[in-house]
């Protein structure tokens, strides 16, 4: 879960990414300085497997299920802090939010056990 959970910002960079490509070749005749270049074999290696797809939906609907949380805001926030940032300490990131560190590692572990629902290994 927390794999997934913190290659998120990747995974959605490479997601996008994909969907930016161009595959086909300038046909303008006009001459560039960039040479040629090969996008389809450029984006075939940006591409994702199917499991971190699967993994990538499962975190973004969970983000989507923590927006409509009372505490949505500050759950992301600890998420972030935690996960994308790699802050690995509760204490500064209570701190910095101003919750109790005990409240943090709840608000986070909730977030995590909302990704595992997702993935389908966590029913409670």
């Amino acid at each position: 879960m927390c794999a997934a959970i913190g290659q998120y910002p990747a995974l959605r960079d490479r997601i996008d990414d994909r969907g930016r490509q161009s595959v086909t070749a300038s046909v303008s005749g006009m001459p560039h300085g960039s040479g040629v270049g090969r996008p389809v074999e450029g984006a075939a290696l940006r591409a994702v497997c199917a499991r971190e797809y699967d993994d990538y939906i499962a975190v973004q609907r969970a983000i989507e299920t923590a927006k409509g949380w009372p505490d949505g805001d500050l759950v992301l926030d600890i998420v972030s802090l935690w996960h994308w940032m790699r802050v690995k300490n509760f204490d500064y990131i209570a701190d910095k939010l101003h919750v109790g560190q005990a409240t943090a590692r709840r608000k986070n572990a909730r977030f995590v056990y909302e990704v595992a629902r997702n993935m389908g290994y966590y029913c409670g």
